[in-house]
């Protein structure tokens, strides 16, 4: 099952620890959460692909 806002959030934390990407910026929750609901999902993988997308942009 989908993951609530703040462990979601924590697992947007762990893949961006395991990537070496920053989420200094305090944009990152905000876009983290737009990302998910985007995609209609607050899964690991949805949270994956946003710090990949987050690395790029």
């Amino acid at each position: 099952h989908p993951f609530n806002q703040d462990q979601y959030l924590d697992i947007v934390r762990y893949w961006a620890s395991q990537l070496e990407v920053s989420l200094d910026d305090d944009r990152w929750r905000k876009e983290a959460l737009r990302y998910a609901l985007h995609r209609g999902s607050r899964s690991g993988r949805v949270a994956r692909q946003f710090v990949g997308h987050w690395a790029c942009s």
